[in-house]
């Protein structure tokens, strides 16, 4: 049986436009649930509102930066009062952040850091109290299998995701006694905008569907952690207990 219900009820997600956002907003719709959507692009945003209504659900906007803490903190109230109050928590906003030839851009790492770390803090800052005072429902937030240890050339991308999955880990133990569960989502290659425009290999990639149905799936069910896909959660687990000489060493031969 599921921990956690959500018919009827609001979940709001970041980074809703496209991608595994749009994905999960329309796998919770089929679940019954009211969707808060927030994302810079609002004509992408309006798209997704109407999808989810065809589908007969519920959807409420807002276009934001997930950087301004002002605007986001504002942005949840008013889904609140159009939607009712957030029972659940996708902080899934976020970007890519790369080096090249070991150099660091530090415009593009510090936007890296902004979205993927400020961002989250700013999306549970906006409904902590809230969902704290109901003691229920679930925060969650979207880092990747990169949180596992500093991949090549993608320097700020794992900071950025690694930081958010200890955050969330802490968050977690901190509610160990309450109604509330914690969850950080660790996803692989998934098919979405961002996986567009790598150019190193993608193994095990899935499309933003099926991953929205491991999520979303993961997260009714109150899990504390959740890996996909699992051929690349399997091999990347011993990856995280190499020691610094041999992971240095391997993944030295990756970089060109």
């Amino acid at each position: 049986m599921a921990r956690h219900q959500v018919r009827g009820r609001h979940i709001l997600i970041t980074g809703a436009s496209t991608g595994l956002g749009r994905a999960m907003a329309l796998e919770f719709a089929q679940h019954g649930a009211k969707l808060g959507l927030i994302a810079r692009r609002q004509s992408h945003l309006e798209k997704l509102q109407r999808d989810i209504e065809a589908l007969g659900g519920q959807a409420a906007y807002v276009a934001i930066d997930v950087v301004d803490t002002a605007a986001h903190a504002e942005a949840a109230a008013r889904l609140e009062a159009e939607l009712g109050p957030i029972y659940g928590l996708v902080a899934n906003a976020g970007i890519a952040g790369n080096t090249k030839r070991g150099l660091l851009n530090i415009e593009n790492a510090n936007r890296c850091i902004d979205v993927n770390v400020k961002g989250v803090i700013n999306s549970i800052g906006a409904v902590q109290a809230g969902m704290i005072a109901r003691n229920e429902g679930f925060i969650s937030v979207v880092s990747s299998l990169a949180a596992y240890r500093g991949l090549p050339t993608s320097g700020p991308y794992s900071a950025s995701k690694a930081a958010v999955s200890t955050l969330i880990e802490s968050l977690r133990v901190d509610h160990y006694r309450t109604g509330l569960t914690f969850t950080a989502i660790h996803p692989g290659f998934v098919k979405t905008p961002l996986t567009d425009a790598v150019s190193h290999p993608t193994p095990f990639m899935i499309s933003a569907e099926k991953a929205a149905r491991i999520m979303v799936s993961g997260l009714l069910k109150g899990r504390r952690e959740i890996n996909y896909p699992f051929g690349l959660a399997f091999l990347m687990a011993p990856v995280r207990r190499l020691p610094n000489f041999l992971y240095d060493w391997v993944l030295a031969r990756t970089v060109r």
